[in-house]
C-alpha cells in the first residue's frame, strides 16, 4: 500500500513539473490571441512598435534586429518588450558627397530639454545608434551641422518614445535624407530612336543674367549612356546648354538645346527638356522624334523621374505614367523603350494580365484597382502631407517630389495585381519603409470605401508587349488610367400638363464610344425619375423604349451632348428640335412629355348554349382568356402581343366585360407607328367547342377572325353531343356486359369437356 502510495505522489509530481516547467522558458514577448485582424504587411517581419502576426502555416520564426523569437503558435500574435535602443540612417542623394554630421540626443523633462548625448559622423559612417534609453521618456534627435552643400533641418528631425510595447514614433523615422541645398540636372542625347548617339559630344553651359551669358562649365556627355550631368547649380537662375560637337553623322542645333532655371519647386524648362534628340544628316521625321507607330502601339520606357511612362514617342521627360501589373516581371529600363500594344479595356482583359489575383473573380478585381486609384488621386495632397509621402526620404536627389505618392500607388496595385502583402520595392532596413508599409496599408483600407458610382470615373487602359526585357523574360504589363470628370443627368417623365407620369422605360447610349455599356432604366419598377449617373463629357442618345400604360411614346430619340465648361463644371445641349422635349433652366434635367393615346373600347360578350342549340346562362364557374393587340403598320406587316394576360369571367360579370382606354395606334419594337386591332383568345373548356364573332363577320373557330378596332367581340361555347346516356341511378348497360361473358364463359366450358352430353350432342353426328 505504501509502494502504490508512493507512485501516486511520484507521478502527481512529474505532473506538476511537465506543467511548470515551460514558465521558467517563456521567452521575453507576450502572445494575444488575435481575432480576425487582416494585416497586409510583411508577416512574420516587425515594424518597430508592431504586432508580429504569424503566417498562415501553422508555426513560423520571428526576427527583429539580432534577437530570434521562439515558434509562433498559429493564430497568435507576438509583442516586442522593453525595447530600448534605436539605429538612425543619414542618407544623402545617390553620387553625391558625403561629409562629417554632428548630432544631439536630448530627453524631455517638465517641459525641458536635457542632452544625453552628443557625437560626430565622419564620411565613412551613415549609422547612429542610441542604446539603454529610458521608457516613456520624450526623446528629440538633432542634426547640428551637416556637410557643405547641403540644408540643415530646422528643429528635430525625429522625435520618439520607449514603452513595453517598443518605439514610438511621433515626428519623423529612423531614416533622415539629406537635401542638397543646390541643384543638379541630368540631360540624355539621343537619336531619334532613343538610344545614346554613341560618339563624342562635348557640351557648354552658360549662366544667364540680363542680356550677357557667361560660360561656367564645358564637357563631354557619357558615351555609353549619353548623360550629360550638371551640379551644384544656383537657384533661381536662368541656365542655357548648348552642344558644341556632335558626331559628323548627325546635325548640330545652332542654338540651346535647353533653357531652364531652378526654384524651391524643383526645375522649370523655358525651352526643351532632359532629353536633347538629335537628328541625322537629311533625316525627316517628325520633327526628331520617332515616327508614328501602327495604331494601338505605344512605346514603354522608364522615364528620367524613374516613373514608367506609356506614349506615342519616346521622350524620357514626357509620357503619360503608367504601372507595372505583373511585379515578378521584368520592366522597361531607363534609357531603353519597348513597343507595347494597347488592349480591349475590360474587367476580363485586366484579369487575364494578372499572375496571382488577390479577387478571383475578374469584376472585383477590375473595381479593386479602380478603386485605389480613384482614392489615391482624390487623396494625393493628404497621402503627401499626412502620411509622410513628400517626405525627401523618397525624392532626395530627385526633383519629383510626388515619387513616393508614385510609388505607394504602384505597391497599392502590385497589392491586388501579385497578392503582394508587403512592399516590393522597399526593404525593412530602407529609409521610408516603414512611412510607405503605413501609407499602402491605409489606402488599401480606404479604398475599400470608395462608392461603385466614384470609382466608375476612372478609365483603365491595358497595354502588353510580346517583347524580352533585360533578363531575356517576359515584360511587365502595363496599365495606365485617365480621371474622368462626371455627371449625372436627370430625365423626368410627365403628361401634357407637367404632371409626372410612372411606367416609361429609356435607354440610353453614348455615340461614338465603344466601351460605353448603354444602360435602360424603368424595366424593372414603375418610376416617373429617371437619374443616369457617372457620365462624362460626349454625345449621347436617349430612346423612350416604353411609355406609360395609353401614352404615346416618342417617335425619334433624343440626341445631346455633354459640355464639360470648366473643370467638373457641365452643361447639357439638345440637339434634337421635340416640344414634348425641354431642359429644365439652370439644372442638368431633360423633362419628357407624353400625349395620351386616342382611345378605343372592346366588349367582350359571354354566350352558352346546349347541344341542342338552346341558350343557357350558368350560374357558377368561369371562363379565362386573352386580350391579344394587333399592330398593323403603315407598310402592312403586322404584329401582335398579348395586351392582358389571364381575364376571367364569371356569372358574377354577367358574362360580359368591358375594356376601356385601350390605344387606338402604338409603336412596335421598331419604332414604327401602326393601328391598333384586339381579338380574345379562350383557354380551351372541356366538353365545349368555341367560336368568335364581331357582328361584322360570322362566326368562326379562328379567334383573330373577329379582331376589331372597337365593339363587341361574342364568345360564344357549344356544349358538345353526348350518346346513350344512363338514366339517373339506373345500371346502364352494365348488366349486359356481366350477363354476355357469363353465358359465354359456360359455352367454351361445354364445349371444351367431352365427358358431357352437350358435346356428345354435338359430336354424335361424328
Amino acid at each position: 500500500m505504501k509502494k502504490n502510495n508512493l507512485l501516486i505522489k511520484l507521478l502527481t509530481l512529474l505532473i506538476i513539473i511537465a506543467a511548470v516547467l515551460p514558465v521558467f522558458y517563456m521567452p521575453a514577448y507576450a502572445v494575444e490571441e488575435e481575432y480576425g485582424t487582416q494585416d497586409i504587411s510583411d508577416h512574420g517581419i516587425s515594424e518597430q512598435g508592431e504586432n508580429i502576426t504569424s503566417s498562415e502555416s501553422e508555426t513560423s520564426y520571428v526576427e527583429e534586429g539580432n534577437n530570434v523569437f521562439d515558434i509562433v503558435p498559429k493564430g497568435y500574435t507576438l509583442k516586442a518588450v522593453q525595447t530600448r535602443s534605436v539605429e538612425f540612417i543619414i542618407q544623402y542623394p545617390p553620387g553625391q558627397p558625403t561629409g562629417n554630421v554632428t548630432y544631439e540626443l536630448k530627453k524631455e523633462i517638465n517641459n525641458r530639454e536635457i542632452v544625453v548625448k552628443r557625437g560626430t559622423l565622419n564620411k565613412s559612417q551613415k549609422k547612429i545608434t542610441f542604446k539603454d534609453l529610458e521608457l516613456n521618456t520624450p526623446y528629440k534627435f538633432y542634426l547640428t551641422k551637416v556637410p557643405n552643400g547641403y540644408g540643415k533641418p530646422d528643429g528635430s528631425v525625429a522625435e520618439f518614445y520607449f514603452d513595453n510595447d517598443g518605439i514610438h514614433f511621433t515626428k519623423g523615422e529612423s531614416g533622415i535624407a539629406l537635401t542638397m541645398t543646390t541643384a543638379y540636372v541630368h540631360f540624355i542625347v539621343q537619336n531619334t530612336s532613343g538610344l545614346p548617339v554613341g560618339g563624342v559630344v562635348r557640351y557648354a553651359l552658360n549662366k544667364v543674367k540680363g542680356n550677357q551669358e557667361t560660360q561656367i562649365k564645358a564637357g563631354t556627355a557619357d558615351r555609353a549612356t549619353g548623360k550629360i550631368i550638371l551640379e551644384k547649380l544656383e537657384w533661381n537662375t536662368p541656365y542655357k546648354l548648348y552642344l558644341r560637337t556632335v558626331p559628323k553623322e548627325y546635325e548640330r542645333p545652332n542654338d540651346s538645346v535647353a533653357e531652364f532655371y531652378f526654384d524651391s519647386e524643383g526645375i522649370h524648362f523655358i525651352k526643351g527638356s532632359t532629353a536633347v534628340v538629335l537628328k541625322k544628316n537629311n533625316e525627316q521625321n517628325n520633327n526628331g522624334q520617332d515616327a508614328p507607330l501602327e495604331e494601338g502601339q505605344y512605346y514603354g520606357f522608364t522615364g528620367e523621374d524613374s516613373r514608367i511612362k506609356i506614349s506615342k514617342e519616346y521622350n524620357i521627360a514626357t509620357g503619360t505614367d503608367a504601372f507595372c501589373f505583373g511585379a515578378n516581371k521584368d520592366f522597361p529600363n531607363f534609357g531603353n523603350k519597348a513597343v507595347y500594344n494597347e488592349l480591349s479595356t475590360s474587367a476580363e482583359t485586366l484579369f487575364q494580365l494578372a499572375e496571382n489575383p488577390r479577387k478571383k473573380n475578374p469584376k472585383e478585381l477590375y473595381d479593386s484597382v479602380r478603386k485605389v486609384i480613384y482614392y489615391c488621386e482624390m487623396h494625393k495632397k493628404e497621402l503627401l502631407t499626412d502620411h509622410q509621402l513628400g517626405s525627401d526620404a523618397f525624392w532626395f536627389g530627385s526633383n519629383d517630389k510626388e515619387k513616393g505618392y508614385y510609388k505607394a500607388l504602384q505597391e497599392a496595385i502590385w497589392y491586388y495585381s501579385d497578392s503582394i502583402d508587403g512592399l516590393k520595392s522597399y526593404s525593412s532596413g530602407s529609409v521610408g519603409y516603414h512611412i510607405m508599409k503605413k501609407a499602402v496599408k491605409h489606402i488599401i483600407q480606404e479604398s475599400e470605401k470608395v462608392s461603385d458610382e466614384d470609382m466608375e470615373c476612372v478609365k483603365l487602359k491595358m497595354y502588353n508587349s510580346s517583347m524580352l526585357g533585360d533578363h531575356n523574360s517576359p515584360l511587365q504589363p502595363l496599365i495606365a488610367f485617365e480621371i474622368i470628370n462626371k455627371t449625372d443627368i436627370k430625365v423626368q417623365k410627365v403628361n401634357k400638363s407637367g404632371e409626372s407620369l410612372e411606367g416609361a422605360a429609356f435607354r440610353l447610349e453614348k455615340l461614338g464610344d465603344a466601351s460605353f455599356t448603354p444602360v435602360e432604366m424603368g424595366n424593372e419598377s414603375a418610376i416617373s425619375d429617371f437619374t443616369f449617373k457617372c457620365l462624362d463629357a460626349g454625345e449621347y442618345r436617349l430612346t423612350e423604349i416604353k411609355a406609360p400604360s395609353n401614352y404615346i411614346p416618342l417617335e425619334e430619340p433624343i440626341l445631346f451632348t455633354i459640355i464639360e465648361e470648366s473643370s467638373g463644371v457641365f452643361k447639357i445641349k439638345l440637339n434634337t428640335e421635340n416640344s414634348k422635349v425641354t431642359l429644365e433652366e439652370g439644372t442638368l434635367t431633360i423633362k419628357v412629355a407624353n400625349e395620351k393615346t386616342v382611345t378605343t373600347e372592346i366588349t367582350v360578350d359571354k354566350k352558352w348554349f346546349r347541344a341542342d342549340g338552346t341558350e343557357f346562362h350558368p350560374q357558377d364557374g368561369e371562363i379565362s382568356y386573352n386580350l391579344i393587340q394587333v399592330l398593323t403598320t403603315e407598310g402592312g406587316e403586322s404584329s401582335e402581343k398579348i395586351y392582358k394576360s389571364g381575364e376571367t369571367l364569371t356569372s358574377q360579370d354577367g358574362w360580359q366585360k368591358t375594356y376601356s382606354n385601350l390605344p387606338e395606334a402604338d409603336i412596335n419594337g421598331n419604332g414604327e407607328k401602326g393601328i391598333c386591332t384586339y381579338y380574345v383568345k379562350e383557354i380551351l373548356i372541356a366538353d365545349y367547342s368555341t367560336s368568335y364573332s364581331n357582328g361584322s363577320v360570322g362566326e368562326s373557330e379562328d379567334p383573330s377572325a373577329a379582331a376589331l378596332s372597337s365593339g363587341t367581340i361574342t364568345v360564344k361555347n357549344t356544349e358538345k353531343m353526348k350518346f346513350i346516356l344512363p338514366e339517373t341511378g339506373g345500371t346502364g348497360r352494365g348488366i349486359l356486359y356481366i350477363a354476355g361473358v357469363f353465358l359465354l364463359g359456360i359455352s367454351m366450358f361445354l364445349l371444351g369437356n367431352k365427358n358431357s352430353s352437350f358435346y356428345e350432342c354435338l359430336h354424335k353426328k361424328g
